[in-house]
Order: structure tokens, then C-alpha cells, then sequence
């Protein structure tokens, strides 16, 4: 699935999108996690580092971010 997992910084990377946006790899993501038997959601306290307003707009409107 392309998803790797960062033991050190334990946390889910993507490759850079060729063909894919970046909200299109975060469903991919989703998707991976299911697969092992976890649930990956946003919630008002999902931390969003280095990630660019328009990027994180993308994953919003793709996934829904819960807003508390």
C-alpha cells in the first residue's frame, strides 16, 4: 500500500504524491490502518505539523475533521 510507519518518530508517512494528492494518500492511510485492525480519525486535538493549510484543507474536506 505504499504506507510506512516511522518507529523513531512513531508516525504514518506517505510517499511524496506522483499520481495521488495528498488527501488522496491520507484515505490510503485510513484505509492501511483499517486493514491492521485500527481506526485513524481527526478530532479537535489532531496535531497538524509542517502541513500547509491547503494540504490540510484537502484531507479535511475528503475525511471531515471533528470539530469539539
Amino acid at each position: 500500500m505504499e504506507v510506512g510507519w516511522d518507529g523513531d518518530g512513531k508516525f504514518l508517512f506517505s510517499p511524496i504524491p506522483r499520481e495521488w494528492s495528498y488527501g488522496q494518500w491520507f484515505q490510503q492511510i485510513i484505509t492501511s490502518t483499517k486493514e491492521q485492525g485500527y481506526e485513524l480519525v481527526l478530532s479537535a486535538t489532531t496535531a497538524w505539523e509542517n502541513v500547509p493549510d491547503s494540504v490540510r484543507q484537502e484531507i479535511t474536506a475528503l475525511t471531515g475533521e471533528i470539530n469539539v
